[in-house]
């Protein structure tokens, strides 16, 4: 959680990046609940304790309290697929980009475009994802569009 919030208060953090945190976010949540992690140091404790009734008690707050904090991050961030950061989540090429994403946001902002233009765009963005010499994923998603500008033959 503690490397989520730096994200998020990051200057540096992009608007495209925003859907894929948050959905991390819960997801993370959601497997600490699920799996019982408490963090090691709770774990460590829990171990060493003799009382078996409050090791349970303690479980249950736990369950309890990470509940309450995905209920909480449910009802205040949209995960559905209208919110429109998760239509931008495409452009942080995380995975291999779908055309359909891309026609999703013009639909979203009302953007006008020539989907003729925009499928040879697409097609030359993937043929760039492709031959791209070293580690494309390691790259932030600014430094991915910028390495694909400089060295892609983009249309203009």
């Amino acid at each position: 959680m503690h490397n989520t919030i730096i994200k998020l208060e990051s200057e540096k953090t992009l608007a495209i990046e925003l859907f894929n945190i948050m959905q991390s976010l819960r997801s993370s949540l959601k497997l600490k609940k699920e799996q019982q992690f408490y963090g090691s140091i709770a774990l460590s404790l829990l171990r060493k304790c003799d009382d078996h009734t409050k090791v349970t008690m303690f479980k249950r707050e736990a369950d309890v309290l990470l509940e309450r904090i995905i209920n909480y991050l449910e009802k205040w961030y949209n995960f559905d697929d209208d919110n429109k950061f998760k239509s931008l989540s495409a452009m942080a090429l995380q995975n291999k980009p779908d055309l359909n994403n891309f026609l999703k946001i013009c639909e979203d902002f009302h953007i006008e475009v020539n989907e003729d233009l925009l499928f040879e765009e697409y097609v030359t963005l993937l043929d760039f994802m492709e031959k791209f010499s070293g580690n494309f994923d390691e790259l932030t998603a600014d430094q991915q569009w910028v390495a694909y500008f400089k060295k892609s033959n983009a249309p203009p």
